[in-house]
């Protein structure tokens, strides 16, 4: 069993038509132009930072007498400069473009290796093939994205799925990257369409269990 890595256009056409799991991620896109200033890279960094605030928590509550409670709560959001808390003004006037190109190299060289510094975004499964589910993910995002784009409807967008989240959250479709790893053909391993379902789920029980993905099921 083998990991792949697609961009969404590649998803759709390249994935694997078996069952497996896969997992969203998000690049940050950086150049060197950003690098040029402290305000171009720290302006950047907390711009991809605050994707990864708090999500919604749903939440019911009762008291005697039948009474109960139930709705969204927010997180308080608390306005920090994590680039003005790593340093202080002494630290960055001499070689301040080094600190930044170290900063970059850095951050750049930790999402090549299948991010293994990053929160997952979300982990997903497919029963009956994973090109079939990411092209719903795909169209879906690309569909709200539009809508976005030429109507103005971002207040109107749900949360109920993993391409409304993303879409509300700002996400373009450059930063996402899928990976994928799937059972290979159900035949060649002489087990029937149930097991397949229960062994595709309880691994991405597993994963979601033990990763905790920014955006995963609810």
């Amino acid at each position: 069993m083998k990991i792949n890595k697609y961009t969404m256009s590649e998803a759709i056409s390249k994935s694997p038509k078996y069952p497996g799991v896969y997992v969203w991620y998000c690049n940050l896109c950086i150049g060197n132009a950003d690098i040029k200033s402290d305000e171009n890279l720290y302006g950047i960094l907390d711009s991809y930072t605050s994707k990864f605030g708090k999500q919604p928590m749903f939440i019911e509550a009762s008291l005697n007498f039948d009474l109960s409670w139930e709705g969204k709560i927010h997180a308080i959001d608390k306005k920090t400069n994590l680039w003005s808390d790593g340093f202080e003004e002494k630290d960055i006037k001499d070689g301040s473009s080094i600190i930044r190109s170290v900063i970059y190299d850095l951050i750049i060289n930790s999402q090549k290796e299948n991010h293994v510094f990053f929160q997952p975004l979300y982990i997903g499964k497919s029963e009956a093939g994973l090109r079939s589910r990411l092209k719903q993910h795909v169209f879906e995002f690309r569909r709200l994205k539009e809508s976005i784009d030429l109507e103005d409807n971002f207040q109107y967008i749900g949360e109920d799925n993993f391409a409304q989240r993303i879409a509300k959250l700002g996400f373009s479709e450059e930063e996402l990257v899928v990976y994928t790893i799937d059972i290979g053909c159900p035949k060649s391993l002489n087990i029937n369409s149930e097991q397949i379902k229960k062994i595709i789920s309880i691994v991405e029980l597993y994963l979601n269990r033990w990763s905790t993905p920014l955006l995963g099921r609810r």
